[in-house]
């Protein structure tokens, strides 16, 4: 038989209690189930000794009895259980539900949470008017199957959650397997719903050597729902004090980011400044859909500040302005850049000043079948700090395109541009070295076709497509010997940009040089995660490119190296990368990158080699790596990694690593020995370690990271 108790709110107390930011409507009707009922009219109480079951929704629960009393208006029940079918599972010996003081009291507590993959226990549980307490609560999402002691757990005398969700904890202790590891007497949480929040964030600490140590004191304000920022006392062992601030703040029409630190340096008789200082902020407006503002601020005291302190290696620091526009098929840009140079002097060193600039760069539909225009142009000014050089330059072309298919899928890409620049010089130094002044002009009209034919081909467990290219470029020669070079000085061949018309970075040189470029692209593949892609090719040049390069290991006779690339996987164990410049009669590497894997995710070993002689002497490089990671058993991993150069015949670095992971945590302690020096680094052995909790689910918590720094002699 079936009897509908009164209206009460028992799940909503279960589930609210579980999970505080699902709700069910109060005072919904529960059906409870029972074999058997009996009443007793002396003591008015209806109770049934035979199991029983209700309902809520996907909610159920089921008890071993239930005594219901209508004068007390309360509900008692033995060995219950309830479960939600996607939330939770939760267990009791006794449940007392009291409808007249709006309570319920369960004891003791077993509480399985599925959608956050963890365990709560405690000795009981109250539910009031407006508060839900756990005493003497355990919580760990470790697996504590037949008894298992958790990884890790935490263990709390009471926990109140209120009905906005904010809540408070007394006398947690944080343990690692069944030893305490930390203990905090009181703490507040915020609601549930609240991701950030003001208050006193976790310490953290760093060691080293060079800066002794510091210890740090985040204080969190939030100021709004879109504005918060964090203010940081640092002390520090050899140094007074440092300051640090961040601050976000994200407005209607943009945001801003702000990150200040201030130095007291007046310990360090090394360094002239008492107060060193940096500062970075990012401000972007967008003003409409089409047009947005950015403002960029990055500066530092001195060229070893950031280096020092923040391990940054940056060679300059840039500061801007810019105004961008956007079209469907236009973009429009002005700017103001200005450089902090923080390289090591010398005699050649040049920084650049000021740099005010624009760009505007527009594609047209389709004006007949598929022949479309391009056109860009582009102004600036470059100066030097403390220089008298100065160049003013607009670059502008347009670009008539047109890509057609041919019969049999051949595609036929036929381009005209015509570019004409003017450039302003004062005491400028042109690329062979002399010095001008005065403005100059240049045209350069340019054509090129471009012929692809893709050839496809699949069979059962293999499929492939080939394509041969060949481009074909004319445009006549220009003087660039009496022109200035200062943004075009590194020309490096790949597969990238073998074709095309401009092959130098920059705008001040011009690709003039009429040439042939042909190559064979190759790419197959499986059915069962296998794939191959091969690329070789070359350009023939009608004009001396070594000369006009100065460099005779890109081109001989013409020809320029063969430019090679492949990348090949096998069923997910085994991958090549390899991109290779040879030389073109002997075939000579000039130039070759590789990295090669072998193994899974579990087991794996790197290989990586690159050599490079394309310059000079004195900036080849040869050198090998390897990494080895290994699975060691259910829950150990290792790793071992080294470099070497085979020039110098001394390692660059190793390094080793051993980690730990189980269904809760994940531990890993490692050292890395550097043997190279340069300027504000020293070589040194760095060890450390990094602790991670599984919080929630498949979240993990970054718990702790250290490291420490001791110096080194050289290898």
């Amino acid at each position: 038989m079936s009897v509908e108790s009164y209206r009460h709110n028992i799940f909503i107390f279960i589930i609210c209690l579980s999970l505080p930011h699902l709700s069910l409507a109060n005072n919904s009707a529960i059906q409870i189930l029972a074999e058997e009922i009996t009443y007793n009219s002396q003591s008015n109480l209806v109770s049934s000794s035979t199991p029983i079951q209700g309902s809520k929704g996907t909610t159920t629960f089921t008890a071993s009895s239930v005594d219901i009393n209508p004068d007390t208006s309360e509900i008692i029940m033995q060995n219950i259980s309830v479960t939600d079918s996607n939330q939770l599972n939760m267990k009791a010996d006794s449940a007392t539900f009291s409808q007249k003081n709006n309570s319920i009291i369960m004891k003791p507590l077993t509480l399985s949470l599925y959608a956050l993959d963890a365990k709560v226990q405690a000795k009981s549980i109250s539910k009031t008017e407006d508060i839900t307490s756990l005493n003497d609560a355990v919580y760990t999402p470790c697996n504590t199957d037949k008894g298992k002691c958790p990884f890790w757990s935490i263990s709390l005398s009471k926990f109140n959650l209120s009905d906005d969700s904010s809540s408070s904890l007394k006398h947690t202790t944080f343990y690692i397997k069944s030893i305490p590891v930390f203990y905090l007497p009181w703490a507040r949480l915020p609601k549930s719903t609240v991701t950030n929040s003001t208050g006193l964030l976790v310490p953290d600490y760093k060691v080293n050597d060079n800066i002794g140590t510091m210890i740090f004191f985040p204080f969190h304000k939030v100021w709004s729902d879109y504005h918060d920022t964090t203010f940081t006392p640092v002390l520090m062992s050899n140094d007074r004090f440092m300051i640090q601030l961040n601050d976000r703040w994200n407005f209607k029409h943009g945001e801003s980011k702000t990150f200040i630190s201030v130095l007291d340096n007046s310990r360090n008789n090394d360094v002239e400044e008492t107060y060193r200082w940096n500062i970075d902020n990012t401000e972007n407006f967008r003003i409409n859909d089409t047009l947005q503002l950015l403002l960029n601020i990055n500066r530092t005291s001195d060229q070893t500040y950031l280096r020092r302190y923040y391990d940054q290696r940056d060679p300059y620091l840039e500061s801007s302005i810019d105004l961008n526009a956007y079209g469907e098929q236009t973009f429009f840009n002005i700017s103001v850049q200005d450089f902090q140079d923080l390289r090591l002097p010398t005699d050649e060193t040049k920084v650049l000043d000021t740099i005010p600039q624009f760009s505007y760069a527009r594609q047209t539909s389709a004006v007949v079948d598929t022949l479309h225009f391009k056109y860009f142009i582009h102004g600036q000014e470059l100066s030097f700090k403390d220089e008298v050089e100065k160049t003013k330059r607009i670059v502008s072309w347009v670009d008539l395109i047109y890509p057609t298919i041919l019969p049999g899928g051949q595609k036929l890409t036929t381009s005209l541009r015509l570019r004409g620049d003017t450039y302003s010089f004062q005491q400028s130094e042109f690329y062979n070295n002399s010095v001008h002044d005065g403005t100059r002009s240049r045209w350069q009209p340019t054509a090129s076709i471009l012929w692809e034919y893709p050839l496809i081909a699949s069979y059962d467990s293999f499929s492939y497509i080939l394509t041969p290219k060949i481009e074909g470029i004319i445009t006549p020669k220009v003087n660039d010997d009496q022109w200035v070079d200062t943004d075009s000085k590194n020309f490096y061949l790949s597969q990238m940009n073998l074709f095309g018309m401009q092959r130098f970075q920059g705008y001040d040189l011009i690709d003039d040089s009429s040439r042939i470029n042909y190559g064979l692209d190759w790419r197959g593949w499986t059915h069962n995660n296998s794939s191959i892609k091969l690329f070789v090719g070359q350009s023939y040049s009608f004009d001396d490119m070594a000369d006009r390069l100065n460099n005779e290991m890109f081109w001989s006779e013409g020809s320029s190296n063969w430019v090679a690339h492949e990348a090949i996987t096998f069923n997910n164990w085994v991958s090549l990368f390899n991109t290779m410049l040879l030389e073109n009669n002997s075939m000579e590497i000039n130039f070759s990158e590789t990295t090669i894997r072998l193994g899974n995710t579990d087991q794996y070993i790197d290989l990586s080699h690159i050599f490079n002689q394309q310059f000079d002497e004195d900036r080849d490089v040869n050198e090998v790596s390897s990494n080895l990671y290994g699975k060691l058993g259910k829950n150990w991993f290792a790793g071992l990694g080294a470099r070497y150069s085979m020039l110098e015949h001394k390692a660059r670095y190793y390094q080793m690593l051993l980690s730990y992971e189980n269904d809760c945590a994940k531990f890993s302690i490692g050292m890395k020995n550097t043997f190279t020096s340069d300027r504000d680094y020293e070589a040194n052995t760095e060890f450390y370690f990094n602790f991670i909790l599984r919080t929630f689910g498949s979240k993990y918590q970054n718990a702790d990271t250290r490291r420490f720094k001791k110096h080194s002699g050289s290898f």
